[in-house]
């Protein structure tokens, strides 16, 4: 890791978290599924971060593509080093010594080894231990593990499943929203997510502009048990995009002291909200503010579609959502600061290229554009992200490729 200082200055002098680039894992390869006469994409549609084992001493990261998800057991240095001390302690004196160590602060290994490399050959700091699959008729985008650690919910665009994290040859469906004709189908799911401290409420999107609280305890239709929140802004918006731009792409509940606080995302924002207020948000981020002039070209290439998701750090502070160029963006709420970093498969460990800006009011607005008169590549695109459980830590998906980043 790191040894150098976790924070940087930006122009106007204020302190901003600086992550760096560490390394990367092939966590999905190409399938055939013979069955159904498919070609599965290794392409990564969300990851996230779960905490089993020592009170996050071994965290484990959860990745998904279309059809297949993925668990990954992600060793500590501490944690080794326990284990080695717990067995020779067990020689000497026949019991375990180190125990209290585990509420050491603990350090990610990030293993060094070719790019590419297959799954069977990966370095012991990360580890495949399990694998859940045939759970969804349609391409999987969202995976989401509940508080008390034992099942985690998976969306796709018209299920949601629920699964028991040690057993991966069934799941149950808890949500399907198809009609009796598919052809009548009128709107999508785009994010699942689990309350972080209730293990029985959780959050969905839909792309027709609006988000659902919803609690399995009240009802076994969840959909019928729900507060619902609309979260589309037509003001400045009202052109022959605006249904599409207004769609939720992303909403989760806010990490933190308060309970009754979540945030939302769409094509070119990120808004804040109280639930016991649902009818304008708290406070708004304007992300991607490059592409609001290229609409039509994002329409034309389909990429006008991209659902980019929105995460928080373990306090809630940070917020990480992605962008074009292999670009993301992270939203530092308390100093109000938008810092845009890059996912390139050529840098080097520890290498840090970022862009700082300031937001300026509450419509949300940047001090600065963001690579006025160039061309964007919108091929070359981040759609996922996530944060480790306890540090601010931050793996960034883009193709097949995770990226690691670190303060």
């Amino acid at each position: 890791m790191n040894e150098g200082n976790s924070e940087s200055d930006s122009p106007d002098g204020a302190k901003y978290p600086s992550l760096q680039f560490l390394t990367e894992f092939q966590s999905h390869e190409p399938e055939f599924n013979f069955q159904k006469t498919l070609e599965i994409s290794e392409k990564v549609t969300s990851i996230e971060w779960i905490n089993l084992g020592y009170n996050g001493f071994n965290p484990q990261l959860i990745t998904t593509n279309d059809k297949v998800i993925k668990l990954f057991q992600i060793k500590t240095n501490k944690y080794l080093d326990i284990i080695i001390e717990e067995e020779e302690a067990k020689d000497l004196d026949g019991h375990m010594s180190s125990v209290k160590q585990l509420e050491l602060q603990n350090q990610l290994i990030i293993p060094s080894f070719p790019k590419q490399k297959k799954m069977d050959q990966l370095d012991e700091g990360i580890k495949l231990r399990n694998t859940y699959i045939n759970g969804h008729s349609y391409h999987i985008h969202s995976v989401s593990q509940s508080y008390d650690q034992e099942c985690f919910l998976s969306a796709d665009d018209i299920t949601i499943n629920l699964w028991n994290i040690e057993d991966k040859s069934k799941s149950y469906n808890i949500l399907n929203i198809q009609p009796a004709n598919i052809q009548d189908l009128q709107e999508v799911i785009t994010h699942v997510e689990f309350h972080p401290i209730k293990s029985l409420e959780f959050i969905y999107s839909s792309s027709k502009g609006y988000f659902k609280i919803c609690d399995m305890r009240t009802n076994m239709n969840v959909s019928d048990s729900s507060i619902t929140i609309n979260t589309t802004d037509e003001v400045g918006r009202a052109n022959e995009y605006s249904e599409i731009i207004n769609s939720c792409t992303w909403a989760s509940f806010v990490k933190g002291e308060s309970q009754y606080e979540a945030i939302s995302r769409d094509f070119c924002s990120i808004k804040l909200w109280d639930i016991r207020m649902p009818n304008q948000p708290i406070k708004k981020y304007l992300v991607n503010d490059y592409v609001e002039d290229k609409l039509a070209q994002l329409y034309s290439n389909d990429c006008i579609f991209d659902r980019f998701d929105l995460k928080q750090n373990y306090t809630g502070n940070l917020l990480s959502t992605g962008g074009y160029n292999r670009s993301f963006q992270v939203i530092d709420q308390h100093n109000n600061q938008n810092v845009t970093l890059l996912a390139n498969a050529e840098m080097k460990r520890f290498q840090s290229s970022q862009i700082v800006r300031k937001y300026q009011d509450q419509s949300g607005k940047l001090s600065s554009p963001l690579w006025e008169g160039q061309s964007i590549n919108f091929d070359e695109k981040v759609l996922h992200t996530s944060w480790h459980p306890h540090e601010n830590r931050l793996a960034v998906a883009s193709s097949s490729c995770i990226f690691l980043y670190s303060q």
